[in-house]
């Protein structure tokens, strides 16, 4: 029996925010399925996506993102990323991501933001 591949990314709640650490230098198309159920069948609404290992983002995870957003901000939820690498957050801004997700510094700066109203 082939052994199960490991976690795409390990999950923390606090508070009303679920911390989701990507555990790889990329986002692989393997993780879809699993964030989008987070969301739809698991009731998180409130994502913070952990970028401090990718070092690697494609279109198509770029279009999960998007897509992941979508199905957050359908439930009210948000979605923010942080520690995001310079190298990744110029693709980003590139694509027009940066412009539809808020990127923070840390965990907790993503955290705080929701605070300031």
């Amino acid at each position: 029996m082939p052994e199960s591949p490991p976690a795409a990314f390990s999950l923390e709640n606090r508070g009303d925010f679920t911390i989701v650490r990507i555990t790889g230098p990329k986002i692989g198309l393997d993780s879809r399925d699993s964030l989008y159920r987070l969301v739809e069948s698991q009731g998180h609404k409130k994502l913070i996506l952990n970028f401090a290992d990718v070092r690697v983002l494609t279109n198509a995870p770029i279009g999960m993102l998007v897509n992941l957003k979508n199905k957050l901000e359908a439930v009210g939820g948000t979605l923010r990323l942080c520690q995001v690498d310079a190298d990744i957050r110029e693709i980003l801004w590139l694509t027009r991501v940066v412009g539809l997700i808020s990127i923070y510094e840390t965990e907790q700066d993503a955290i705080d933001s929701s605070q300031m109203v």
